[in-house]
């Protein structure tokens, strides 16, 4: 096929008229070895997940003999041509994907069917053909762009969310949304993903069976959320009358911080040695921002060169002085949102040489 440019052909035809003169410069591909019918299955497997059917240029002379439009003979692999029933009249050969085989075959055709093609020209005539770019909306004579029958596509995917449980009291849900396009206008349904004897299971949420749930859109709101309930994993779906699609898996996790131990012993250091101060943090979710105070909140710990905090809340001196005696104070406040804890004041001493 050095010779050779094939297309994998989307206008639907019968075998008739693909063969005319107005297909423009090209013909129904020719196979002459099996190293062409790979290349082609290898181009099916990529182009068409859906296994359409094919047509190619073989035509039956006579019995389990065919023959090419260029005239040479049509070379298959072994098994490869499907029987079919009443056989009679189907002179032509098309790709088929078998579901029995679980694999891609000819199966014969009458030729009158409209079906998908595979053409080929010669490569010094290639640019003499015109190309055309077709999109969904080829061949549909809408005005309203808005209105051309497409199948769904996403817009917004969903993306994860924390409850906050120390807002419970000012806000108590929480809402994981998608949003999708196409024409009719999708409908939506959100599922909630469990592992059932180590198997992914995904079960359609359904607001009449908890009224806790609202669906509404690609919105999925969860009332008085419950750790234990609502903690896992979902994904939306939307749908028209072209097809389906479904969401990334997004994860509802609940955030939290507990509150500091209320009481914290004295930390002590040596004049002009290095001192690190943990901040001891409660337990927490998702991660947390540290920052220090000195004898009274909101008078923040001044950073410099010499005293700095680190990412894991500790409070650094490269080398203490009798300045930095003081009563101090670590706070943590969420990443997600503005809720945090103040920890307790303790005393940091500094002892003379």
């Amino acid at each position: 096929m050095n010779a050779l440019s094939v297309h994998m052909c989307s206008p639907i035809l019968s075998n008739f008229k693909a063969y005319s003169p107005e297909t423009g410069g090209s013909d129904l591909v020719s196979i002459g070895s099996t190293e062409e019918h790979g290349f082609l299955i290898n181009q099916l497997n990529k182009l068409d997940p859906q296994h359409r059917r094919w047509y190619i240029g073989a035509h039956q002379q006579s019995a389990s003999y065919y023959t090419n439009p260029d005239g040479t003979q049509f070379v298959s692999a072994e098994n490869s041509i499907l029987a079919v029933d009443l056989p009679y009249g189907k002179d032509y050969l098309a790709y088929n994907f078998s579901r029995t085989l679980l694999r891609w075959s000819f199966e014969p055709v009458s030729g009158a069917e409209l079906l998908l093609y595979i053409c080929e020209a010669n490569i010094g005539a290639v640019q003499r053909l015109v190309s055309q770019g077709r999109d969904y909306k080829y061949g549909v004579d809408v005005e309203d762009p808005q209105r051309i029958p497409r199948g769904p596509y996403f817009i917004k995917q969903p993306t994860d969310a924390i409850f906050d449980t120390s807002k419970r009291k000012l806000y108590n849900d929480i809402t994981i949304s998608c949003l999708a396009s196409g024409y009719p206008t999708p409908t939506y349904k959100w599922y909630k993903e469990d592992y059932e004897n180590d198997r992914l299971v995904a079960h359609e949420i359904d607001p009449l069976q908890d009224s806790r749930y609202t669906v509404s859109g690609g919105t999925f709101i969860i009332h008085n959320p419950q750790q234990k309930l609502d903690h896992a994993t979902y994904h939306c779906k939307a749908t028209n009358k072209y097809g389906t699609i479904i969401s990334e898996s997004v994860q509802l996790n609940f955030g939290f911080i507990l509150e500091f131990v209320l009481k914290r012993s004295p930390e002590s250091g040596d004049l002009n040695w290095g001192k690190a101060v943990y901040c001891d943090p409660p337990n927490h979710f998702p991660s947390v921002k540290y920052s220090w105070s000195r004898d009274y909140f909101p008078n923040f710990v001044e950073e410099d060169a010499r005293v700095f905090v680190s990412h894991d809340g500790a409070l650094y001196f490269s080398a203490l002085e009798t300045i930095d005696r003081a009563n101090y104070s670590c706070s943590v406040s969420s990443e997600f949102s503005d809720s945090g804890r103040n920890g307790p004041f303790f005393p940091l001493r500094v002892n003379p040489h």
